[in-house]
């Protein structure tokens, strides 16, 4: 509610500036059974004929309908909103987690950069000295953490897969975190004392808060050891400079962006702040001014229904019988109450190859060598156009792609099982994606019948069929017949609509959910059963790297992964099985 501005809320933030000149998020308040109508911007609100009892530790939210004005009509939807608050003054000394609840029983190991690594002599099963270090941080479930013994020593290590190396068991390093260590494992405090609610507002620079916020992203940055993200420690530090400057004029909209890098999420939804509740003060407090005078003169007709709203909204100056406001702590509520949660959602595992990432690279590089639109390629504005080979590494390379809950991570999710996610998130991710808008039971059964994973066999369709509008997706004629082609089977570059149709027609595909359903069952044949069984495998093959490979564009398994993002987090209840590469060395 008001200046809280949570996950996926950049769309709000956008729309508010663009036409009511505000950085004003609005928000949701359950206070009337009337409908408040606006500039474009609707508020529905219902109110309760009796009021019901909650305590300590229940979660209390509201849905939102919400409207606002786009090119060609409006973008509706429900909106759920939850908080997560403390007014405890013990919350700093919490995370530190003093009584050691959990020590027994860790569930993380946490590394520091220096850390020794030792590497494995497989023939012999015996440990050594690496000449390497650890150069970044790094905290992994100790569930997915194996240990081996030297056969000589008995010395047990730790197997740290995502550094390719091993670390000595039982030393002060690594650590074992429970997780109530939350300090350890990230959690951070900062303290927000601004002058106004209108944080961003382009004129004044926001130091302090803000740019403490924005210092532990370029911390975050420049501990990154990823090619790929070698440059974006230097726009947070230009960033940083901007703000000590002094300038009186900066792009609100900029500041943001940068503050919600999905990159770093990890980093401010692990920030707990101390700021100024606006369930607290009301329009006549200082800090609404500033807002509320720069509605008067860009939106007057917003300022009495924002006065309005915000005097609706502010209640905790009238309970006297609790110490409230006028600051709280706020958290990530998904961030802070998942972490203290034991449920395991993600499972990975790690496969080692025979291969190193050069000799595989050198593989990839050698495909076109002959004809260039063999070999690894990316997608532009004129077409395909082959790529360096420094590009195809920030590719190839699983050490550049993060472990954790996001998009890229989804390229090495395990292919080869229905997994039963909501029917709704396959829904939502197919609406508007042509003639496979609705086709949701089709996948569903598809999945079902080839032991697919469901959402794989969505992105592929999505990527294959350009959304949904590709000639082969939306039916071509053959023999007097129309047919359907929605995974790109049988089309081959240069004769892909002939022969794809002509793949379909030999498969009998005469309508979309024929082609979804018999096209999972090729998949399922000549790839998975070849052990090929996640995007990444299908892309690069790193068990026989260049060979029988899906696709020739460098980034053909991270599209897909993205679009199985957004139907996995849409999806809590399901648990997700990964198997993460390892090149030798």
């Amino acid at each position: 509610m008001g200046l809280y501005r949570g996950k996926r809320q950049e769309e709000h933030i956008k729309l508010a500036t663009e036409y009511s000149k505000t950085q004003l998020n609005m928000g949701y308040l359950v206070n009337s059974q009337r409908e408040k109508r606006g500039a474009g911007f609707e508020l529905r609100t219902d109110s309760l004929s009796s009021p019901f009892a909650i305590k300590a530790g229940d979660p209390i939210g509201h849905m939102g309908y919400y409207q606002a004005p786009k090119d060609g009509g409006y973008e509706a939807r429900y909106q759920v909103h939850i908080e997560c608050t403390s007014m405890d003054d013990n919350l700093e000394k919490f995370l530190t987690n003093p009584e050691r609840v959990g020590e027994k029983n860790p569930l993380w190991l946490k590394y520091a950069p220096g850390l020794v690594l030792y590497k494995k002599d497989i023939t012999a099963g015996t440990f050594t000295k690496d000449t390497r270090v650890t150069t970044r941080s790094g905290i992994l479930p100790l569930s997915q953490v194996q240990t081996e013994a030297d056969k000589s020593t008995r010395q047990e290590y730790w197997q740290l897969r995502p550094e390719n190396a091993y670390a000595l068991k039982g030393q002060a390093e690594p650590q074992l975190l429970s997780q109530y260590d939350l300090a350890r494992l990230g959690f951070r405090t900062e303290t927000a004392e601004p002058a106004s609610f209108d944080y961003l507002d382009g004129k004044k620079q926001p130091i302090g808060f803000f740019r403490n916020l924005i210092n532990s992203l370029y911390e975050a940055a420049t501990g990154d050891t990823r090619t790929s993200h070698a440059l974006v420690k230097h726009n947070y530090q230009r960033l940083l400079d901007k703000i000590d400057s002094g300038s009186d004029r900066y792009s609100p909209m900029e500041y943001w962006r940068a503050l919600h890098n999905p990159d770093y999420r990890d980093v401010i939804q692990k920030t707990i702040v101390k700021h100024p509740s606006d369930w607290y003060f009301k329009k006549g407090d200082a800090l609404w001014q500033p807002f509320l005078n720069a509605l008067k003169k860009d939106a007057p007709e917003w300022k009495k229904y924002s006065e309005d709203f915000l005097d609706k909204m502010a209640w905790m100056q009238d309970v006297t019988t609790e110490k409230l406001g006028p600051s709280l702590w706020h958290m990530h509520p998904i961030m802070f109450l998942g972490t203290i949660l034991q449920r395991q959602r993600y499972v990975i595992k790690y496969t080692n190859y025979s291969s190193t990432l050069d000799l595989a690279l050198d593989k990839q590089m050698a495909l076109g060598s002959r004809n260039p639109l063999h070999g690894p390629q990316i997608g532009t504005n004129l077409g395909f156009a082959p790529v360096s080979r420094e590009r195809v590494s920030s590719y190839l390379d699983p050490i550049n792609y993060e472990i954790g809950e996001n998009p890229n991570m989804f390229q090495f999710m395990i292919l080869t099982s229905y997994i039963g996610i909501p029917k709704s998130a396959i829904a939502s991710v197919l609406k508007g994606q042509g003639i496979l808008d609705g086709k949701e039971d089709a996948f569903i059964q598809a999945a079902k019948e080839n032991n697919v994973n469901e959402m794989y066999l969505v992105a592929h369709a999505i990527v294959e069929t350009g959304h949904g509008t590709s000639t082969l997706a939306t039916g071509n004629r053959y023999n007097g017949r129309t047919y359907y082609n929605v995974y790109g089977v049988g089309a081959y570059d240069g004769v892909a609509v002939s022969e794809g149709t002509r793949f379909a027609a030999k498969n009998n595909w005469d309508t979309p959910e024929a082609a979804i359903i018999g096209g999972a069952a090729f998949t399922s044949t000549n790839f998975f059963s070849r052990g090929q069984d996640t995007l990444y495998k299908m892309r690069w093959n790193p068990q026989s790297p260049g060979v029988h490979q899906y696709a020739t564009a460098i980034n053909w398994a991270e599209t897909q992964a993205s679009i199985i993002y957004k139907m996995a987090v849409k999806s809590p209840d399901n648990t997700i099985y990964f198997d993460y590469p390892i090149y030798a060395r």
